[in-house]
């Protein structure tokens, strides 16, 4: 399973160069394969589309955030980032199966 979801990964990275460095920051974390794939699945649908012939609500967002539920550290730097944003935003929590986790991703849009 975690070769299908490095595939995976992989695929949602393609040259965002943003997006990398969210992954590699989440594997420094030790992160499990999983729960990278769906925040970078979420990046790549939300806030780090690859359509950039249509403008959306997201074309301006900036302060990506995200943490495992649970760990304390992640989720008090979460919440910072939380603070520190600005005008309107997304906040969400996303379910691993795979890691039976619950991951808070969230960013903000405004402009």
């Amino acid at each position: 399973m975690d070769k299908d979801h490095e595939d995976d990964i992989a695929y949602l990275v393609g040259e965002s160069c943003a997006i990398k460095h969210h992954v590699t920051q989440m594997r420094e974390w030790g992160w499990c394969v999983a729960e990278i794939a769906a925040v970078a699945w979420r990046m790549s649908t939300t806030c780090y589309r690859y359509d950039f012939e249509q403008e959306t609500d997201y074309d301006f967002a900036d302060n990506t955030r995200y943490a495992r539920a649970g760990v304390s550290e992640e989720v008090d730097e979460y919440m910072a980032a939380v603070a520190s944003g600005c005008c309107g935003s997304i906040d969400q929590l996303i379910m691993v199966h795979d890691s039976r986790s619950a991951i808070m991703f969230g960013f903000n849009y405004g402009h």
